[in-house]
């Protein structure tokens, strides 16, 4: 079993990518989904967030206040290290149920998709895809799907890894840059060639 690691920055379409991966066959365990419903679900990370963020950090139907998370560690350092060092323990546990689970199932490709996939350890990946795109597009692609400010958009982007230090520690860069055609070719290769 190939596993493999797909990231990029905010806008850079590696959740698109992986879509069309799994439409090829491929397990996929969103990272960040994972994250949102573990900081719901467990009430071990809850608890954690709840001591760090105080209890504005959920609502009063017990739903994570995803606003209000955001907008405090897209502002500072020390809430997005504190915000990681509860969540990602977690994710990675279950990350490597997911593992374990498709090995057994005989999975020949699965692919984790993360947005800080790089600031964490890659150890348990064969292969590490960064899927980029030039800054304005990614701009564009944020502000149509979220509908967020060109000021927010730059602070979530000042606050993940430049896209030049993503490419250099991947193994294998997608450029998402032109049509969605171009990008089902390139995942095809992409595939054709982690699986020889």
């Amino acid at each position: 079993m190939k596993v493999v690691g797909v990231t990029g920055g905010i806008g850079s379409g590696k959740s698109t990518v992986c879509e069309l991966l799994e439409k090829g066959g491929a397990r996929v365990f969103y990272a960040d989904e994972v994250a949102r419903e573990l900081m719901v679900s467990d009430p071990g990370v809850r608890k954690q967030i709840q001591d760090a963020f105080g209890a504005e950090a959920y609502s009063e139907d017990g739903l994570l206040n995803r606003k209000y998370i955001a907008d405090r560690i897209f502002s500072s350092d020390a809430d997005r290290s504190a915000i990681n060092r509860i969540v990602h323990p977690a994710v990675g546990e279950a990350f490597r149920r997911v593992v374990s689970q498709a090995r057994e199932e005989g999975v020949e490709l699965l692919i984790k998709e993360a947005a800080l996939l790089l600031d964490d350890h890659t150890s348990d990946l064969d292969v590490v895809v960064v899927i980029d795109a030039p800054k304005n597009i990614r701009i564009e692609r944020i502000s149509l799907r979220d509908g967020l400010s060109g000021e927010q958009i730059e602070a979530r982007m000042a606050g993940q890894m430049s896209p030049n230090e993503m490419r250099q520690k991947a193994d294998h860069v997608i450029e998402n840059d032109r049509t969605v055609i171009d990008l089902e070719a390139a995942v095809e290769e992409l595939v054709r060639s982690l699986m020889a």
